[in-house]
């Protein structure tokens, strides 16, 4: 490696790959958890808003059939069921609610491969440091697309995440990591 400055991706030996395997798996863990939180949070609003939606038309209609309230108030119930659609309309919750999650599952598989790397492919005697070094940065490269294919993430997400929610797979994998690290 004459010349070249280590790339931050490429660790320079084994135990240098298992502890940036378990950086990225901790930073992987976040954003997978990150993901998931944004689309239960938009799922759950776009339900809010289809019963708002429902509710209020069915207001309009029973108000309607039995002639049971003034105009003024069916005009502000129609009012409210319009602002309702047209939110939903143009917030599309439902397909960002998808795309997070299909962004977290990604994130996730993810996880569980460099979990499967270091687990399997870091003990394995009869692959060379060379080529877990190249698997390693096949897994990186691949990390890198499924960032730049995912919604973005915000902190105000982030931050919602309770630590018992991230701890609830950090700690039965920090042990595994932690007794990877120190074998060999």
């Amino acid at each position: 490696m004459s010349g070249s400055t280590v790339n931050r991706n490429e660790p320079p030996n084994a135990d240098a790959m298992r502890e940036r395997c378990a950086e990225m798996m901790n930073g992987l863990r976040y954003t997978f958890k990150t993901h998931y939180k944004m689309a239960e949070a938009y799922e759950k609003a776009g339900i809010a808003m289809n019963l708002l939606v429902a509710g209020g038309t069915a207001a309009i209609v029973v108000a309607l059939l039995w002639d049971a309230v003034s105009q003024q108030v069916l005009i502000t119930i129609a009012f409210l069921v319009a602002i309702g659609s047209w939110s939903q309309a143009v917030l599309k919750l439902g397909v960002k609610s998808q795309k997070h999650f299909s962004a977290g599952d990604r994130h996730h598989a993810l996880y569980e491969d460099f979990k499967s790397f270091i687990d399997v492919e870091m003990h394995d005697d009869t692959t060379t440091v060379a080529e877990k070094r190249e698997r390693f940065r096949e897994l990186a490269r691949t990390r890198d697309q499924i960032n730049q294919l995912s919604p973005r993430t915000t902190n105000f997400w982030y931050n919602r995440l309770s630590e018992e929610e991230v701890q609830a797979t950090a700690e039965s994998d920090t042990e595994e990591v932690n007794a990877i690290l120190k074998s060999d």
